[in-house]
Parts: structure tokens; C-alpha cells; sequence
């Protein structure tokens, strides 16, 4: 199973929504870059660095896991780990545009390893709190609402993290030209992939961010935070969202 998404698209929650729903491994993201990845075989979650994560809870250090099971980085050689599995419609994926470039060899191998397996676009109909979301998250390195130095699992609350946020930017902060032209080329290449997958995939299902409901037993879940409280410039980015959404719903949704 596969999910290709923007980013603040809940796709971390869905991935684990139907991994557990559908008895699969969840991969994650396993073509980040940025990450040494998750391998399937022994369910290894290796982060660039000193430390590796066993069943992503328990850290062991580097030395205690053998060589070989540290993923590479480049995407031709995850590529051939994945078609060495022996069913790959028992692991679930996510992909983000970034994740593999859509105009390489890479991205035809991709297409060649996941054309038949049931993938989901999934889509954030709000691309204004989308925007706000991801630009907060680049600003304070934090992509989920959780804080290993919090009691029981690490769960912020909406309470703690509007407190978090009044404190951290108690004069605003202003979104410059050069966040909307990084967000709008991510934007870009999640469009066309879109396209490509609904093209060339046998099995596609559109699923929106606003229409999942998520386990209450599960980790990640929405906050509906307001950024707004913290932006100078609302209505800019609320204009420059607006053409993003009008485009999009000709481009994925066929809309006039």
C-alpha cells in the first residue's frame, strides 16, 4: 500500500490508521532522505546519527546493529530492497513529492515496484492551514505534537501548544516571498505527481485530510491550532493559498 501526499497532510496518522487496519508493516517514510529509513525485514526505524530506534520506541547504539541492515540512502538501491520482499502489498509506504525526484530513472523504477499496489493521494482541502501548518513546523523543527520531555506518551495538547506558541512568537512572525516559492514548488511537483500516479497506477483512491477519522488508541492525531494568532501578513498567504486550491481542484479533481 502506498500514500503520496503534501506534507501537514495527516499523512503520518493515515499511514498508521491502515497499517494497523489492513495487518500491514508500516515502512513510513521510507525514501526520506534525510533519514536512513525503516528497514521491512527485521522493522528497524534507523535515524541518521548514533542512535537507531528497534520497534521505534527502544534506542540501541549504532555499533549493536549489523551493517547490513542499515538502509542506503540512494533511492535506486531501496528501490531493489523493496523488489527482493516477497510481497510488497504487505508493507505500506509514504511518499512525499520531495522524497523522489519525478523527473529521473528512479521515479519509472518507482512507478514499475508500485503500479499495481492500492495507493492513496491524499489530500488537504484547507491549503491555507495546510501552508501555516508546514511553514510552523520548518520554523520550529517540530512535525508532530509531541515532546519526548512530556509525562505519559509525550502528547501536547491544543492548550499546551497554543501557550507554546504565545510565548515563542508574542510579536508575530511574517511569512516572506521565499516561503511561498519554496511551498508552491513543493506544491508543484505534488500536483504532478498526482497526475502521474492516476495515470499510470491501476489502483488510486483520493482520500482527504478533513474526511479521515482516526483511532482514538492512535498517536498521532489532528490539532486544530490556530496559526493565524501568530502570522502579520494573514492575507497575503491567505490570497496565495487560494490560487493553489483553485488550481489544484482543476488538477487532481478535474473541476472548472
Amino acid at each position: 500500500m502506498l500514500i503520496f501526499s503534501m506534507p501537514r497532510s495527516g499523512s503520518t496518522a493515515l499511514a498508521e490508521k491502515l497499517s494497523l487496519e489492513n495487518n500491514l508493516i508500516n515502512c513510513k517514510e521510507y525514501f526520506n532522505r534525510k533519514l536512513r529509513g525503516f528497514h521491512p525485514e527485521i522493522g528497524t526505524w534507523v535515524i541518521r546519527g548514533d542512535l537507531e530506534y528497534i520497534n521505534n520506541f527502544q534506542k540501541v547504539e549504532s555499533h549493536d546493529i549489523d551493517p547490513k541492515y542499515i538502509l542506503p540512502t540512494e533511492v535506486k538501491e531501496k528501490i531493489n530492497i523493496l523488489k527482493n520482499l516477497p510481497n510488497i502489498d504487505d508493507y505500506l509506504i509514504k511518499v512525499l513529492p520531495h522524497h523522489v525526484s519525478l523527473i529521473s530513472d528512479d521515479f519509472i523504477n518507482f512507478i514499475d515496484l508500485f503500479k499495481n499496489t492500492h495507493t492513496f493521494i491524499l489530500d488537504r482541502k484547507d491549503t491555507f492551514r495546510q501552508f501555516l501548518s508546514h511553514f510552523f513546523a520548518m520554523l520550529t523543527n517540530t512535525y508532530h505534537s509531541r515532546d519526548i520531555s512530556a509525562e505519559g506518551n509525550g502528547i501536547l495538547t491544543l492548550s499546551n501548544l497554543t501557550k507554546a506558541y504565545n510565548n515563542k512568537f508574542p510579536n508575530g512572525v511574517e511569512v516572506t516571498q521565499k516561503d511561498l516559492d519554496n511551498f508552491l514548488n513543493l506544491y508543484n511537483q505534488y500536483l504532478y505527481g498526482s497526475l502521474i500516479i492516476q495515470k499510470k497506477f491501476k489502483n488510486v483512491e483520493i482520500m482527504t485530510y478533513e474526511n479521515i477519522h482516526y483511532q482514538k488508541s492512535l498517536h498521532n492525531k489532528k490539532i486544530e491550532l490556530d496559526y493565524t494568532n501568530w502570522i502579520t501578513n494573514v492575507d497575503e498567504v491567505k490570497n496565495f493559498t487560494n490560487k493553489l486550491e483553485r488550481y489544484k481542484e482543476k488538477v487532481i479533481y478535474n473541476e472548472n
